[in-house]
């Protein structure tokens, strides 16, 4: 070094860092001389319903880089309870968690709840997705609750009783729904030299699902929360 001249800066010195991507969008390969990694979180599901004319939830969305093989997957919907007259209806079942594929690491989302049997029954509550968003708790009274992003499922609604007949009365009951399930995780290391910096990535990130819905006096079931894709590197 020539006294009283600063060396330059290396041109690709970049230093550590990390994004998250909370919708769909592109992802730089940035230049990184230790490792890249992407965290990749699934949608969580929506939940069931309860009352008449009940439409079903939305399952968990995927989260994806297509040109990776990465591909958190969504959760799977809570189910509606039984209708009954006059008698004791059975709770919705829950909905399982997504999976994860392509990763150094790859988990399963939680599972939902079933909605509770009888007359007068909570909601199940949904599921969480490993190192994410939180389900919603069990639901004790009305329409159920979201989930916590990214990735955690929406808890199911509580039951419901319509008046379909006088003198004497008879009512009917609709059973709680199920909590969704939440979406998988992924997690994938990319060495030095394994992607190349500047290459843009396309990446899909899984939106919100919705819950059930139902007529009155029915209640809907809660929705699933968005997906994410974080990426970190030093």
């Amino acid at each position: 070094m020539v006294p009283g001249i600063e060396p330059s800066a290396d041109a690709h010195s970049v230093a550590a860092g990390t994004q998250s991507l909370t919708a769909s969008g592109n992802f730089t390969v940035p230049y990184y001389t230790s490792y890249l990694d992407i965290t990749l979180w699934g949608g969580g599901a929506g939940a069931g319903s309860a009352g008449p004319s009940a439409t079903s939830a939305t399952a968990g969305r995927d989260t994806t880089i297509v040109a990776l093989g990465l591909t958190a997957n969504g959760g799977n919907i809570g189910g509606r309870g039984t209708t009954i007259d006059g008698g004791s209806p059975t709770g919705g079942s829950g909905g399982s968690g997504g999976t994860g594929v392509g990763g150094t690491t790859n988990s399963t989302g939680g599972a939902g709840s079933a909605g509770a049997n009888g007359q007068s029954a909570n909601g199940g509550a949904g599921g969480s997705s490993p190192g994410g968003g939180a389900g919603a708790a069990t639901n004790t009274s009305g329409a159920g609750s979201s989930g916590s992003a990214p990735g955690g499922a929406g808890s199911g609604a509580h039951s419901v009783s319509q008046q379909i007949q006088s003198g004497p009365d008879v009512f009917r009951y609709f059973g709680a729904g199920g909590g969704g399930g939440a979406g998988g995780r992924v997690i994938k290391r990319y060495l030095v030299n394994e992607l190349t910096p500047g290459t843009v990535l396309a990446v899909v990130v899984g939106a919100t699902a919705a819950g059930g819905t139902a007529a009155s006096p029915g209640v809907a079931g809660g929705a699933g929360a968005r997906g994410q894709a974080t990426f970190e590197w030093e």
